[in-house]
């Protein structure tokens, strides 16, 4: 049997890590134009209330904006380790170009990158245009902020890479961490391809 989009949601919501269930709602916002308030009526009309307590946790943070998994696992790890929220997919205009970034707090003068390295693949001709073409990106972009951050995967799931580039970037806390929401990323131990408990600091 092949559930809707909308029920895919509610369902892996319901049993995911909240990272990755809250991963998949912003996957269904962007691909399949599932909207936060249909997916809440869904639930509140069901009497199965299994993992009630954390689809509102994700239906209150639920964004089409974020375009992959780790923009999404990043952003509540910002929200986590207390920092400030940033802006998502800010156009940058500069040198006559157009550059969307992940994050952004413009106030601080602050642009990040949570990098997925299928965009540096090799093209059809074998040469590296597309690593040219994203370096001259972050270069325009850093010409253009007073600090910039990048960040992979791993950094994320190992939270105090992450944190310590936005700390060094001049991101500001204005919470204290929460350990518990932190440590759920414990719980999907597969997404750690080379350590077997993420150092958390």
């Amino acid at each position: 049997m092949v559930t809707s989009p909308l029920a895919t949601v509610a369902d892996l919501g319901r049993v995911l890590p909240p990272a990755f269930g809250l991963s998949v709602a912003d996957a269904a916002l962007r691909a399949f134009g599932v909207e936060a308030r249909d997916i809440r009526g869904l639930v509140d009309g069901q009497q199965w209330r299994r993992g009630i307590l954390t689809l509102r946790w994700l239906l209150d943070r639920v964004r089409p904006e974020s375009e992959s998994v780790g923009e999404t696992v990043s952003r509540v790890v910002i929200e986590w380790c207390g920092f400030e929220p940033p802006e998502l997919q800010l156009v940058v205009r500069s040198e006559g170009y157009e550059d969307r970034v992940d994050f952004a707090w413009p106030r601080r003068g602050v642009l990040a990158e949570s990098d997925g390295y299928g965009k540096y693949l090799l093209d059809a001709d074998g040469m590296f245009s597309a690593l040219r073409r994203e370096k001259a990106r972050e270069d325009r972009l850093r010409r253009s902020c007073r600090a910039f951050a990048r960040w992979d995967w791993e950094d994320t799931m190992r939270v105090a890479p992450l944190a310590a580039r936005l700390s060094a970037a001049g991101v500001v806390r204005r919470h204290p961490r929460n350990e518990t929401m932190l440590a759920t990323l414990r719980t999907n131990p597969r997404s750690l391809r080379s350590v077997e408990k993420p150092p958390f600091a």
